[in-house]
C-alpha cells in the first residue's frame, strides 16, 4: 500500500492541474480512489423491501477510514468543490 501522504499531495495536484470540467470529472474520481485505498470495507446485508422481494437481501458495502483519512478526504472535497465552483 502507498503512504497516505505522498498519495493526498498528488491527489491536491490533479486538483490544481484540472483546467475543464472533464478534468474535475476525473479529480473527483481519483478522490474517490484514495477514500477506498484508505478504508476498511466490511458488507451488512439489508432487507428488500416490495412484495417481490419478500425474502431477498442486498449487499451492501460500507467503508470506514481512520480519522487522517477521513480528514484528509474531507479537505480533498473541499479543495475540489472550490475549484469546481470557479468554472460555474
Amino acid at each position: 500500500m502507498v503512504e497516505i501522504f505522498p498519495a493526498y499531495r498528488k491527489a491536491i495536484k490533479v486538483i490544481e492541474s484540472s483546467e475543464t470540467l472533464e478534468h474535475l470529472n476525473g479529480a473527483r474520481n481519483f478522490i474517490n480512489n484514495f477514500f477506498r485505498a484508505y478504508s476498511v470495507p466490511y458488507e451488512i446485508r439489508k432487507r428488500k423491501f416490495g412484495w417481490e422481494n419478500l425474502n431477498s437481501e442486498v449487499k451492501v458495502e460500507i467503508r470506514t477510514p481512520n480519522t487522517i483519512a477521513a480528514h484528509m478526504y474531507e479537505e480533498l472535497l473541499i479543495a475540489l468543490e472550490s475549484k469546481e465552483a470557479k468554472f460555474q
